[in-house]
């Protein structure tokens, strides 16, 4: 008997149950993902690497097809016919990734992971750059290592054998285009080993391009590497300027969603960047073909004549300058602050003004570079400041400003200008010899622990 009301069999709520199952295997996980992405943007996370921007790209891709999806009815019935099928690739795929992030935690298979703040173990990498490109840098291979440690030097010598000297710094450390035995870090060892009355000294360098004291104040916190070391050098102050004028001054290793910091990320970066987790290794190609587009970005970019207000970034700064020698002497560790010098100047010579490519701010606008020289002279002064205020030890590359010879471009050193840091921080371990720490005694009743 007809009553006049439609009969349900069920059939279009399971359909709808169907539909929003399929929907959400497919668009659940990218969401929350981006979700995490976005929640650490706000905590200054940056996708500095192009394979971490291939992830947000391709999350953002499977998540706006699933929310297209159902505004399209072909994609509403692929829902519901393919549910089973969606979640069941879900489960596999997401799954396949929790499973080895476990077999990595647990069994610690894959490749070695680097300890925070420096390479992975064995890199080899050659740059050769294009003639012409960065004067005073020789023509023909530069190569670039790692040892065991991930450290860019020798092999780590036992405790007795050497007095140990970690530098520590940004790309001005790092010296990337520079051979390993032209590096301002190498030559400081040969120097100071051919003085007569010092211990036989090592030195190495665990400089990152665009490490600033956020990232030297967590290793000195963190690291036992840090604890390993007789004294640490920090050439320190450009990246801290150029990032907070940049507008990127909040961005920190370790702000990252928890899935960049995953080990199956770390993994996926080492395939992909060549045994560099962190890209920043090949951000400058072999041959830095990459510095005349920088240049030419420099000369037909928008001007701007004045610097931010700095005085408020100079007191963090200042800060954190104040905890890394607090942190090193907690640690027993000998800590010498280096400024840093600069090919900056008012009155350049249109020569040295076609090597500059840094120096904008958040607005891509390009700052002349007498006003980039008053704003690393305050960074400078700051540092200064701190360690006349601490009793830390402080070495001025003051004299090095605006000489040519020295470097390549903004700041980087070429072999003259490695040369003479080198040269500086000998001068300075003559004047201050090295004297090694005495081991400390174990507690009664416990025995030492691993250093």
């Amino acid at each position: 008997m007809y009553s006049g009301s439609p009969s349900y069999s069920g059939t279009e709520g399971h359909s709808a149950k169907a539909m929003l199952l399929g929907w959400l295997a497919l668009g659940l996980v990218p969401a929350l993902l981006l979700l995490a992405a976005g929640v650490a943007y706000t905590r200054g996370w940056r996708t500095w690497t192009r394979l971490d921007k291939l992830v947000m790209w391709g999350l953002a891709g499977v998540l706006l097809f699933s929310v297209g999806g159902l505004m399209w009815t072909k994609g509403r019935r692929f829902f519901r016919q393919r549910w089973m099928h969606l979640v069941l690739l879900n489960v596999m795929g997401w799954g396949g990734c929790l499973l080895a992030e476990g077999i990595l935690s647990l069994l610690r298979w894959g490749p070695k992971l680097p300890e925070y703040h420096a390479r992975p173990p064995g890199i080899k990498k050659v740059f050769k750059p294009r003639p012409g490109l960065m004067p005073g840098i020789p023509e023909g291979e530069a190569h670039v290592t790692t040892n065991r440690r991930g450290i860019r030097g020798p092999e780590l010598p036992q405790r007795e054998a050497a007095y140990r000297i970690l530098c520590l710094g940004g790309s001005t450390t790092e010296c990337l285009y520079l051979d390993d035995t032209k590096a301002w870090s190498s030559v400081l060892m040969e120097m100071l080993n051919a003085q007569p009355g010092l211990p036989r000294v090592w030195v190495g360098s665990i400089g990152i391009s665009a490490y600033a004291t956020k990232e030297h104040l967590r290793f000195v916190e963190h690291s036992r590497l840090a604890r390993e070391m007789d004294c640490l050098v920090f050439l320190i102050g450009i990246n801290d300027f150029v990032k907070y004028l940049g507008g990127i001054a909040d961005q920190i290793e370790g702000t990252e969603p928890f899935w960049s910091r995953s080990r199956v990320m770390n993994v996926a970066r080492l395939l992909w960047f060549g045994q560099s987790p962190t890209g920043n290794i090949v951000v400058e190609d072999a041959a830095a073909e990459i510095y005349p587009v920088r240049r030419r970005l420099r000369r037909q970019g928008e001007r701007c004549d004045r610097l931010p207000e700095l005085d408020g970034a100079l007191r963090e700064y200042q800060e954190r300058v104040r905890a890394m020698v607090r942190r090193c002497r907690e640690l027993e560790v000998r800590a010498v602050f280096v400024s840093q010098p600069v090919l900056w100047e008012g009155d350049l010579s249109p020569e040295a003004d076609e090597l500059l490519w840094m120096g904008w701010n958040e607005r891509r606008q390009y700052l002349p570079a007498d006003q980039l020289r008053v704003g690393m002279d305050r960074y400078n002064t700051a540092l200064e400041a701190v360690c006349r205020e601490m009793g830390a030890e402080f070495v001025d590359l003051k004299p090095m400003h605006g000489r040519l010879k020295l470097f390549c471009d903004d700041c980087h050193f070429n072999v003259a200008g490695a040369e003479e840091v080198a040269r500086r921080l000998y001068t300075w371990f003559v004047e201050h010899p090295p004297t090694r720490r005495p081991a400390k005694k174990p507690r009664e009743g416990r025995s030492p622990g691993p250093v």
